[in-house]
């Protein structure tokens, strides 16, 4: 039931934002959003823990279709992005392969079994339970 209310607030303070950011033409509606959460949230007397599926359902996807839906559809267009995509591209790589081969050099036989055993996994190659 709480997370229902919750979910009916989020949609009033997204309705009323939009709203505020049309009346007052010249305020950006981000501030507005983020005015009106930090309000809620200093007002509220709940104490939700907000579980990260439900916001990976709530807030995310609509982020990701309001980008796609601005996307520009002509080819040369998607070409200019073509260098800063292959920069974001090989940056990530290399921050990859950094960070993996820094962690390669630090972690030692016994910590890869010790994190095995604590995740509950054995040592040994069987997967099958022993009888």
């Amino acid at each position: 039931m709480k997370v229902g209310l919750v979910v009916i607030l989020f949609l009033l303070a997204t309705v009323i934002s939009s709203l505020l950011s049309r009346v007052v033409p010249g305020l950006p509606r981000p501030l507005v959003q983020i005015a009106l959460g930090s309000a809620i949230g200093s007002l509220s007397t709940w104490y939700i823990t907000l579980d990260p599926h439900l916001f990976f359902l709530m807030i995310v996807p609509p982020l990701l279709f309001y980008d796609g839906w601005r996307l520009p559809f002509s080819p040369e267009s998607c070409y200019s992005f073509l260098p800063c995509i292959a920069d974001l591209a090989n940056l990530t790589a290399l921050i990859n392969f950094g960070t993996n081969w820094t962690c390669r050099d630090t972690a030692s036989q016994s910590d890869i079994f010790d994190m095995k055993a604590a995740c509950g996994l054995s040592n040994t190659s069987s997967s099958l339970p022993s009888k």
